[in-house]
């Protein structure tokens, strides 16, 4: 999902933000990121294309979170975009 980016000055970032956080809030914190690079990617696009064009999907919401995650001295290790569906 994400790492900590071995960057010299992303590691000194991601000590001054992350240094003593457990990692069930540096997941929050991640999560929270790309949940919101997700809304961001699906709002921009028609409903149709994002069932067709997964891997677009993917690369916008990665592109969208690449830089609030580098804020962070993080970056986005892997990312998979599963199917969506409507109900109703």
């Amino acid at each position: 999902m994400y790492k900590i980016s071995s960057e010299p000055a992303a590691l000194d970032i991601a000590a001054e933000h992350l240094l003593g956080k457990p990692d069930a809030e540096l997941d929050g914190i991640a999560r929270t990121i790309l949940e919101g690079a997700l809304r961001g990617q699906l709002s921009s696009m028609a409903f149709e294309k994002v069932g067709s064009d997964r891997d677009a999907v993917a690369l916008g919401i990665q592109q969208r979170a690449a830089s609030d995650l580098a804020g962070l001295g993080l970056e986005v290790k892997s990312f998979t975009f599963k199917v969506l569906a409507l109900k109703g």
